[in-house]
């Protein structure tokens, strides 16, 4: 009853699973418009080192059309630095790689490769791989006249522990923003629901009014009702 999965199967070998490293989008893509039944899941498709995840949206492009193409597995997960002292600044830092002569066995800057850092705060990246994990988005159908989708991607759960605020911002001279909440309860999984906010509506054209020549930046975000397992409430 479990899929096994192999890399070095290939294809067409004693796996269940097709499970390759590094395919790029062009074999992904052809592969996942094949005949070959078996799931594409990659054992290994994005570096997160240094200033990464740039290539990150095309994967997920793919993977949400074509539905045998199921994602794969980032590596890797947490940098792995050792807490030190700098001998020049005396600052607390985490050292790795060439920090230990000028042949480590870890390869110069290995092995800080992680979505988060070593004292698990969030690296930079990890913010394009939330992006783009996230199962909940909005479409613009309209937005002056408050008009928007919402997508519940999700297969099995509604949206309905879930709060959407829309925040307004205006840029002309001293920055001013508005929020507001957008009721998204009952949308099942899997399901789009087509949403007129009339409160979205008015407080757009009473900002636009007030300096109708300036940008003005509508950004939406999806709030936690209560708190989870791993996530804080809002």
């Amino acid at each position: 009853t479990r899929p096994v999965q192999y890399e070095q199967a290939g294809q067409n070998g004693k796996t269940d699973i097709f499970c390759p490293m590094y395919f790029d989008y062009k074999w992904c893509e052809e592969y996942s418009r094949g005949d070959n039944p078996r799931p594409l899941i990659q054992c290994e498709y994005a570096h997160v080192m240094g200033n990464s995840m740039g290539g990150f949206k095309e994967y997920w492009d793919l993977v949400r059309k074509y539905p045998k193409y199921q994602g794969g597995y980032i590596w890797d997960f947490v940098d792995q630095g050792l807490r030190d002292t700098s001998r020049i600044t005396g600052r607390e830092i985490f050292t790795y790689g060439g920090d230990y002569g000028r042949y480590p066995a870890s390869d110069y800057n290995f092995n800080c490769n992680g979505i988060i850092a070593p004292d698990r705060r969030l690296n930079p990246h990890a913010y394009e791989v939330q992006y783009y994990y996230q199962n909940a988005w909005v479409e613009d159908k309209g937005i002056s006249d408050g008009r928007i989708e919402v997508y519940n991607e999700n297969f099995f759960k509604t949206l309905d522990d879930l709060i959407l605020e829309a925040t307004i911002v205006r840029h002309c001279g001293e920055d001013t923003s508005a929020v507001v909440t957008i009721d998204i309860s009952g949308i099942a999984p899997q399901a789009r629901r087509q949403i007129e906010s009339a409160s979205l509506r008015d407080k757009l054209a009473e900002i636009m009014g007030t300096c109708a020549r300036s940008e003005i930046v509508v950004n939406f975000a999806f709030r936690t009702r209560e708190a989870a397992p791993l996530v804080d409430k809002g």
